[in-house]
């Protein structure tokens, strides 16, 4: 649904929902008393239906709609603000056709739950939880995988508020290998479909009821089922998914905690599954749900500050702050090297997120060349490198930092490669030019880097050259012959073999294009799949054209594959010319 923008899906569904409200308001009919008058007039039809704007199934779907949005993003406290606005719109609507409109199929006292829940306040979750009904975890009739799903959210939720009250311990690990099991069962039925699909929700759901298992049993530590590093790709994942995963996880966290196990160990999944959520919902345009886990992760010591500041950049330039984003990228991967110099091994680990930071820091300055032109007056690329008199900003400062960084690398691994200011490159573009430089260093491996370094190095060294030449200056004797013995040597043979190789796909695709075009007018029964709809509309209003395109290459196809030594081909094409001669009655 959405795409995973829920955000912006929420806020479009409102906007829609209260204009279908206003538009109840003013179309609702008056309620007084017709005036007395001689003139009759009929009643209405007692078949009359509200209009198709109106339609009451419209309306209840748009509301339910922004309710799963705030659902998807886990934001009780929103979700019960939409159950209040939409209690008010049913209100002032009272006792029109389109009423029942204006209701949502969630539970409240289970969206209490959660929000008490994640607040840490069990007792009022507890009290919510005795409201919701779970029958169907005990009755096992249903068949609709949402409705496991839902089922085996609530009895989680319920277990884990019964660990932390202490109530009911004793059957809190059969109920969790009860959720196990329909979890389970959820991804058992996923994987007759084909192509077998997995439900995500069903994953963790039982990796966080394993979770709790050791909890249950008394045992010191429960072990973290989900891997140090996640990487989730925002096409297949959504903000939900992590949500359980967080909501569990975070309670697991404050257990072990109160069970004496060291506060960083226990904390570092959880920093984990923050930096993750953040970066997912970013990249989802979910900008608020993803300013609140970066704000989890600002007191969160377990992560390293780097990493917070470098994603809290991100949310800057997603939210259009650009140069506050330079600043917020530039002192994160300056943090990161102070912090790691003394550590190879961690150094090492922070290499490609460092690198892919520089790479959005040289994008980011790029975009905006008013800024880049400022801090590059501030380092002194005008000059001869000394810097300005005025104190450098934090920016500048940062940038400098790196830029210094970037030189000592180079001197280290012996790369003579230097990029400077001249009169050709401009000092703006050699500060970005040392970034990337910066970026390819910092981990070799990174593709990506060394693309953003090449394009860099051939847009000024193309402008160079035309610069020098202006069109009018060739190769020297030694240049040219230096070009020549790096293309490789052909003999007369397989130049010939190469001529031959490009008339034949030549033939080849002219005669698929004669098939597609074919395909496109009339259509073929096997061996062809139809083409769209667009395509075949096109074509056939064109139809005249192509065909009198293809009767005028058709006579040069001839000549060209008899030459060729291609018989076939000839014959096949003198063949449709004698068919396209015939049906034009051009016999003479």
């Amino acid at each position: 649904m959405a795409s995973g923008r829920y955000e912006l899906a929420a806020k479009e569904l409102r906007a829609l929902v209260e204009a279908y409200s206003e538009s109840l308001a003013v179309d609702q009919p008056d309620t007084d008393p017709p005036p007395t008058s001689s003139v009759f007039v009929p009643p209405p039809s007692p078949t009359h239906k509200a209009a198709p704007e109106h339609d009451p199934f419209i309306g209840r779907f748009l509301v339910q709609q922004v309710a799963e949005c705030y659902v998807q993003l886990g934001s009780w406290t929103e979700v019960l603000r939409w159950q209040e606005r939409v209690k008010d719109m049913r209100n002032e609507h009272g006792g029109a056709p389109t009423q029942q409109a204006f209701t949502t199929t969630l539970d409240t006292n289970y969206v209490r739950a959660l929000s008490s829940f994640e607040q840490r306040d069990y007792r009022q979750a507890d009290t919510h939880l005795q409201l919701v009904s779970d029958e169907l975890l005990h009755a096992g009739v249903a068949w609709e995988q949402h409705e496991l799903i839902d089922c085996c959210d609530r009895h989680l939720l319920r277990q884990a508020t019964n660990l932390a009250l202490g109530k009911k311990l004793s059957a809190v690990p059969t109920e969790l290998e009860n959720i196990m099991s329909l979890a389970h069962s959820v991804l058992r039925i996923g994987v007759l479909d084909s192509p077998p699909l997995l439900c995500p929700e069903a994953v963790i759901m039982a990796q966080c009821a394993e979770m709790l298992q050791p909890l249950a049993a008394k045992k010191t530590a429960g072990a973290f089922p989900f891997r140090d590093t996640i990487a989730l790709d925002p096409q297949d994942h959504y903000a939900r998914h992590l949500g359980i995963a967080i909501r569990y996880v975070a309670y697991a966290a404050r257990k072990k905690q109160e069970n004496g196990l060291a506060t960083e160990l226990a904390q570092r999944p959880l920093a984990e599954l923050y930096l993750t959520g953040a970066s997912l919902a970013r990249k989802q345009q979910n900008l608020s749900l993803a300013r609140d886990l970066i704000l989890a992760l600002v007191a969160d010591r377990a992560t390293p500050e780097g990493a917070v500041v470098v994603e809290g950049a991100k949310l800057l330039s997603s939210l259009g702050q650009t140069r506050e984003a330079v600043e917020a990228a530039c002192g994160g991967v300056v943090h990161v090297v102070k912090d790691f110099v003394g550590s190879g091994a961690q150094l090492a680990e922070c290499q490609e997120p460092m690198a892919r930071s520089l790479l959005d820091i040289a994008k980011w300055l790029q975009q905006d060349q008013k800024h880049l032109a400022s801090l590059a007056a501030q380092l002194g690329m005008l000059g001869q490198g000394d810097g300005v008199d005025a104190p450098l900003t934090a920016t500048a400062a940062s940038l400098a930092t790196l830029l210094a960084r970037q030189e000592d690398i180079r001197r280290v691994d012996g790369d003579d490669w230097k990029i400077a200011a001249s009169s050709v490159v401009m000092e703006t573009d050699a500060v970005l030019g040392r970034l990337l430089h910066l970026s390819a260093l910092t981990a070799p491996g990174l593709a990506k880097a060394w693309s953003a370094l090449a394009s860099w190095c051939y847009k000024w060294g193309r402008k160079s050259v035309d610069n020098a030449s202006h069109g009018s200056v060739g190769l020297l004797p030694a240049e040219q012959e230096a070009i020549l013995d790096l293309l490789p040597k052909v003999n007369e043979i397989e130049r010939c073999f190469a001529a031959r190789l490009r008339v034949n796909l030549l033939m080849n695709f002219l005669e698929h294009l004669d098939k597609l075009m074919y395909n496109a007018y009339e259509g073929c029964a096997v061996a062809m799949n139809p083409a769209p709809k667009v395509v075949r509309t096109f074509f056939r209003t064109n139809r005249a054209t192509c065909q009198e395109w293809l009767h005028r290459v058709r006579a040069a196809a001839i000549q060209v594959a008899l030459h060729c030594g291609l018989p076939a081909v000839a014959v096949h094409h003198a063949m449709e010319l004698l068919a396209e001669m015939k049906a034009a009655a051009a016999t003479q």
